[in-house]
């Protein structure tokens, strides 16, 4: 997006992204940006399998509605990774679990969440 439309217009993506999201999300709920393109979202007393559904709800909110870039329509997509916390581990143990979902999620298509939750 930063070739095609500058980096301000993907800044305003970026920013109406946020929002978006922060909308859907519940008051408890912490969303931001750990870097790039990529955001974090913790979803306290969320079962896992919610936690999935809430990707999805999420994703499929996101693409629904275009995002306006210089007056033109752009739709984005979203890819998630979805896993839970296990007592025990650091939160950069779950982090990394949950960014290699993201990466398998862009690797296989994109525009998906997926979870190593059993539903």
């Amino acid at each position: 997006m930063n070739d095609r439309f500058g980096h301000f217009a993907a800044d305003d993506v970026l920013i109406e992204f946020s929002h978006r999201i922060q909308r859907l999300l519940r008051t408890d709920d912490s969303f931001g940006r750990v870097g790039g393109e990529e955001f974090l979202a913790v979803l306290p007393r969320t079962s896992p399998r919610d936690a999935v559904g809430i990707g999805e709800r999420l994703r499929a909110a996101l693409c629904r509605k275009p995002f306006s870039v210089n007056g033109q329509p752009i739709v984005v997509t979203m890819s998630a990774g979805v896993t839970s916390f296990h007592p025990g581990e650091t939160i950069d143990e779950a982090f990394a679990r949950a960014d290699r979902l993201l990466y398998d999620a862009k690797q296989s298509g994109r525009n998906k969440v997926i979870s190593n939750i059993t539903l």
